[in-house]
């Protein structure tokens, strides 16, 4: 995405936080899936209308296939596969403090 691009969507993002009328907006401020070993640098999307964030951690205890694809794992064709072939996914959600950016954030 272009840097104007991204400019627009922030500037979209403003507006809807700021007029209401939409329903909530739910970015993935990490911008990506991980290996679930670490937490990537945020993207200040989330951050950007100075409103309170409320993370939320979405996890995923896998027995036999792992449901967060990375760079890493199999090809995206067996990762697939692997998930169908599963009777059901498991996710468990986490609700994190309401973080409250600062004026200088």
């Amino acid at each position: 995405m272009s840097v104007e691009g991204r400019a627009d969507v922030l500037s979209e993002i403003g507006k809807r936080a700021h007029h209401g009328g939409f329903p909530p907006i739910m970015i993935f401020p990490e911008g990506t899936t991980s290996n679930s070993r670490t937490l990537l640098r945020f993207k200040k999307g989330a951050f950007s209308t100075g409103y309170p964030v409320q993370p939320v951690l979405i996890k995923f205890p896998w027995q036999h296939s792992d449901p967060c694809w990375t760079n890493h794992s199999p090809p995206l064709w067996i990762a697939i596969t692997e998930m169908l072939c599963q009777p059901f996914q498991r996710a468990e959600i986490i609700f994190l403090p309401v973080r409250r950016p600062s004026k200088g954030e």
